[in-house]
């Protein structure tokens, strides 16, 4: 239904959807809600389990372990993408929200788009549906069937 390989290692499979042309079709975004800098030895996260080594630029966005994003995903080095620049999600999952690593010197704002998996820009490029199913830390159809009531879904024909 996604489009997606129920075994994103099995290259056969891989082979029999390209053949096919049957390309995934899901995309996972939210926002980005803040964007700040951090201090050397400042912590975020839940528990407060993540302690920065120094000076780090930060874009908290809305998605978290509610919505389907696993708690997994923090320690799996999970990334996202954001204006083009890939950031790793650092700190536990939150409830609502996560953080994400992003670039010093880049024009990443609050409510930017941020991709989980999913079309980015021209609807050719698609990106990170095998690693947040990989990364994920559970079987592939419980982590599609993880993405909660609460995430908007958009459907196009």
């Amino acid at each position: 239904m996604f489009g997606i390989s129920p075994n994103p290692n099995n290259k056969e499979i891989d082979k029999l959807l390209e053949d096919n042309n049957i390309k995934p079709v899901a995309s996972l975004r939210c926002k980005s809600m803040t964007v700040k800098f951090t201090e050397k030895g400042e912590k975020v996260g839940y528990n407060n389990r993540f302690t920065f080594n120094e000076k780090t630029k930060i874009a908290t966005i809305s998605i978290g372990y509610a919505d389907g994003l696993s708690f997994a995903g923090s320690k799996n080095q999970f990334r996202v993408i954001i204006k083009g620049h890939l950031c790793p999600v650092i700190g536990n999952v939150c409830m609502y929200c996560a953080i994400g690593k992003i670039p010093f010197d880049s024009d990443i704002q609050e409510n930017d788009i941020v991709t989980l998996f999913g079309y980015i820009d021209d609807e050719k490029n698609h990106f990170n549906h095998k690693e947040f199913l990989m990364k994920s830390g559970a079987p592939l159809g419980e982590t599609l069937v993880r993405l909660g009531q609460i995430i908007t879904r958009i459907y196009y024909l």
